[in-house]
């Protein structure tokens, strides 16, 4: 028998739960099996103890009347969820503390005779939804745990009375770690990356134009952060760019060579961790102290993060439009840092002065937001409540389309007939004396619905 792990998570999640991940086998003596997003499969590999890798889609599975897989499932989503289901395990452990509609997915199709999840936050599904599909997972309540690495290993204590290391491990012992004290002329690499950090692209030009005064800089990233990059190259042709061109393994050998990363709370920030003598982390304020600074690291990690009241809002911002957590941290914050002695945890941005005056706006109300922060049921009834609402207008779209494919096939009805269907006259009257036999070359109908019906598509 075997045991079996859900990660499919960001780069950065699960090097935070590889140390978790790699003890236990140590502790239980059995196999295990990872399942991890596609995209995190090369670093996965590294993980030690671990017999076979899973890929699956971030979010390419979703529930389709709570008993099958959605449209958006692809083939590689479609055959590794024939493998789980075709395998039964002796344990499996959900390892997703911020919990996605595709996990639980994959939870119902496992077979396990002991299941163990420990969920504390929804994303993108309601509690309807994960109390039906929880089945007979057993939901862990981990207390009084702020970072996530030590989250996993207490999780595990409870459920499993097991002792394993929260330190992550992905097998970089062969990889030795830069050491060397930086001085002018250095190489440091810059990630423009990150859902948690929205800078202005005017930020990062000028962060750009402060560091290359004094050293090297290459910048590193995702494909998906290659437009911002090339402008970057456009008005600094000297920087160094390897954005979108790496592997990670490629990225692994990059960063044991540089001394320096700055970044934002990205999978990049947390591998770096792993390899530079010193991190610079520009972290939003949406949960603080649950990803940066790690409890233990071989190197310093130095937060630049908002002083500010609505911090660990989970996501749910109180200023939506401007991220002031964010926006409030400088250029030359982020200079001072790397000047500052290594070690020091950084606040920057807004003192309490400055809140107060913010949180009296009409439109953003700390008052608010703690309402939405304290009642995730509501948020899930509402939730629950529109959706209902865009299914009772898909349903009469539908009808309306059938009764104006009624029309079109009957040759002899009359044009009065469309009287009840607004977008069909309207078109009947654009082709004036047209018959209605023209009207099965006119695919307007049928393009009108079918965007309808992919904008308002319940998941």
């Amino acid at each position: 028998m075997s045991i079996l792990v859900i990660k499919n998570d960001g780069v950065g999640d699960l090097i935070l739960a590889s140390g978790v991940i790699a003890s236990i086998k140590k502790v239980s003596g059995e196999e295990v099996d990872l399942v991890v997003c596609q995209e995190s499969v090369e670093l996965a590999q590294r993980i030690p103890n671990v017999r076979n890798i899973i890929p699956v889609s971030r979010d390419g599975l979703s529930i389709d009347g709570l008993s099958s897989i959605g449209d958006t499932a692809s083939k590689l989503d479609r055959a590794s969820l024939m493998i789980l289901r075709r395998t039964e395990y002796n344990m499996a452990f959900s390892m997703r503390r911020y919990i996605r509609e595709s996990s639980f997915v994959l939870m119902n199709s496992i077979k396990a005779k002991k299941a163990y999840t420990a969920h504390e936050f929804l994303t993108n599904c309601d509690q309807k939804i994960a109390d039906i599909c929880l089945g007979n997972w057993e939901l862990i309540d981990v207390p009084d745990v702020l970072h996530e690495s030590t989250y996993y290993q207490r999780f595990l204590k409870i459920a499993k009375s097991w002792d394993v290391e929260a330190q992550p491990n992905i097998g970089l012992d062969d990889v030795q770690q830069s050491t060397t004290t930086l001085k002018d002329g250095d190489k440091i690499a810059v990630s423009v990356s990150g859902k948690g950090i929205r800078w202005k692209d005017s930020n990062w030009f000028e962060l750009i134009e402060l560091l290359g005064a004094k050293y090297q800089i290459i910048l590193l990233g995702g494909s998906n952060e290659k437009p911002l990059s090339d402008k970057i190259i456009m008005k600094h042709s000297m920087v160094e760019t390897h954005v979108g061109e790496l592997s990670w393994s490629e990225t692994v050998e990059k960063l044991s060579e540089i001394d320096v990363l700055i970044a934002g709370d990205t999978g990049l920030a947390h591998l770096a961790s792993l390899l530079c003598s010193r991190v610079i982390v520009i972290a939003g304020s949406e949960a603080p102290g649950r990803f940066f600074p790690w409890p233990q690291s071989t190197s310093t990690q130095q937060i630049l993060q908002t002083k500010i009241g609505c911090a660990d809002c989970a996501g749910i911002c109180v200023h939506p439009s401007i991220k002031f957590c964010i926006e409030s941290i400088k250029p030359n914050d982020v200079l001072n840092a790397l000047q500052q002695p290594s070690g020091k945890m950084v606040n920057q941005g807004l003192n309490e002065g400055q809140y107060d005056i913010l949180t009296k706006s009409k439109l953003h109300t700390l008052k608010a937001y703690k309402q939405v922060k304290r009642s995730n049921l509501l948020k899930d009834r509402e939730i629950i409540k529109l959706k209902a609402g865009f299914k009772k207008s898909i349903t009469a779209s539908e009808k309306k389309l059938q009764i104006a494919n009624q029309i079109i096939k009957s040759r002899d009805k009359t044009i009065r007939k469309l009287r009840p269907i607004p977008f069909i006259r309207k078109t009947v009257r654009r082709l004036k004396d047209k018959t209605i036999r023209k009207l099965r070359s006119v695919s307007l109908v049928k393009k009108v619905f079918r965007q309808f019906k992919r904008a308002f598509r319940l998941k």
